[in-house]
């Protein structure tokens, strides 16, 4: 999880005279968010639990840049396959067949990898040997 507070940057659009306030209040947001993960950083001795690192991966996922936004997106989704029930999968994979084919607007992006944070959270709370924490991020 440590690698996902690096690499934040966001574009200042001269079309919008709003964009450098927000680029500076997303940046504020994230330390805010490094500052919460340090308090529980395992590496410090500290043992936090499941529910607490999907919270700040949750105010992640509306933090990350759009071009970084899919390849987050493709490794919540792989994580998601990994640790939920098969039919939890299907269900899933059966709601995106019902999708039209083409390109997914970020905004859509976002929401579905809030949507899977969230059913990976609630597999993990009833079947809490489904994820384990590692120095390195989350292994199954």
């Amino acid at each position: 999880m440590r690698d996902n507070f690096e690499g934040y940057a966001w574009e200042i659009d001269p079309a919008n005279p709003d964009s450098s306030a927000i680029s500076r209040d997303k940046a504020a947001q994230l330390q805010r968010l490094k500052d919460e993960f340090e308090k529980l950083d395992p590496e410090q001795g500290n043992r936090p639990k499941l529910g607490q690192l999907f919270k700040i991966e949750l105010a992640l996922v509306w933090l990350i840049p759009d071009v970084a936004l899919q390849a987050r997106f493709w490794t919540i989704e792989d994580r998601f396959q990994r640790v939920v029930p098969k039919s939890v999968v299907q269900s899933y994979r059966n709601t995106l067949a019902a999708q039209p084919p083409g390109p997914v607007p970020n905004a859509v992006l976002r929401q579905r990898a809030r949507n899977l944070l969230d059913r990976s959270s609630s597999a993990c709370r009833r079947r809490p040997h489904a994820m384990r924490w590692s120095m390195t991020g989350y292994s199954s």
